[in-house]
């Protein structure tokens, strides 16, 4: 009897809110999505033409600067009684990790962060998965920053070397607790599709 290799999914899935919003950052994708939102934001605003060129500048900024493996980028248009509730979510997808390392490991490496506030692993289709909660502070520019709460869950792809990294961000300091409630219940949604 011959063993069969370990099969690899071929892709993922998760559940975000429908009032966030995806840039896919291909090359093929991020000019089309970036346009996309910046028409959602000002289709029916009397400053369109002026504010328009404004927002696709600051998402191409944003968009700019995301690490080499980041795929999409979510933002959140999420509004409770007038107020954007302001939180974004990194998608990054490392293929092979360049240690080699096995998954066990690489989640251990993860959680053992000095860095976190609090850490835990978990476990998704019988691999180890790690998550870890971190205060940062973000800078605007030279004289003020702000904290923000970040939340990231990695999970291992199976039969490979390779992880995804769901980082979720938030600057709301005094609402963290619903916050991370609401990043916790979009990465439990994440499932491997075979």
């Amino acid at each position: 009897m011959t063993e069969t290799a370990p099969v690899r999914p071929r892709d993922f899935t998760f559940i975000v809110p429908d009032d966030w919003f995806r840039i896919r950052l291909d090359e093929e994708h991020r000019k089309r999505d970036t346009d996309a939102l910046v028409e959602l934001l000002t289709s029916k605003r009397s400053d369109r033409d002026s504010l328009g060129p404004e927002l696709r500048e600051m998402v191409r900024n944003m968009t700019r600067f995301v690490d080499e493996h980041t795929i999409e980028l979510y933002l959140s248009l999420s509004k409770v009684q007038g107020f954007p509730i302001a939180c974004s979510l990194q998608v990054t997808l490392v293929e092979e990790h360049p240690d080699r390392l096995s998954p066990h490991d690489v989640v251990l490496e993860f959680v053992a962060a000095t860095s976190s506030v609090e850490s835990s692993s978990g476990e998704l289709d019988g691999l180890p998965t790690g998550r870890r909660v971190r205060r940062l502070p973000a800078r605007i520019d030279d004289q003020h920053t702000f904290d923000s709460v970040v939340v990231q869950h990695l999970l291992p792809i199976p039969a490979t070397t390779g992880f995804v990294l769901l980082d979720f961000s938030t600057p709301l300091i005094n609402v963290q607790e619903p916050m991370i409630g609401i990043f916790d219940a979009i990465a439990s949604s994440f499932r491997w599709v075979w």
